[in-house]
């Protein structure tokens, strides 16, 4: 088990900042436009829009767990874990994405 949440949100500010330092009224559209549309292919395609910036503001967690059938997926939690051999009982939001109910 290990956290997931930190490269993405990263990548995130690093490419989203522009556009909190400059004047809106002198930003290149032309250039924005295609960058945020290539930002949300790679979402969509890449099983990265479960990691939304408020999810974690709010508390929540992102770890990256091992499932006992040898797959790797994404646990959202609320609470802070420090023990890798604990059981998680949760249900499952997509594709490799659990979701802790208790």
């Amino acid at each position: 088990m290990e956290p997931a949440d930190r490269e993405n949100m990263a990548i995130m500010l690093l490419y989203l900042l522009p556009l909190f330092t400059a004047d809106f009224g002198k930003l290149n559209w032309i250039m924005w436009v295609p960058t945020i549309a290539i930002f949300a292919f790679i979402a969509v395609t890449s099983h990265s829009y479960f990691f939304n910036p408020l999810l974690g503001a709010f508390g929540w967690h992102f770890y990256r767990v091992g499932t006992p059938q040898n797959v790797t997926s994404i646990l959202i939690t609320k609470r802070t874990i420090r023990k890798g051999d604990q059981t998680i009982n949760g249900i499952e939001l997509g594709d490799y994405v659990i979701l802790e109910t208790e």
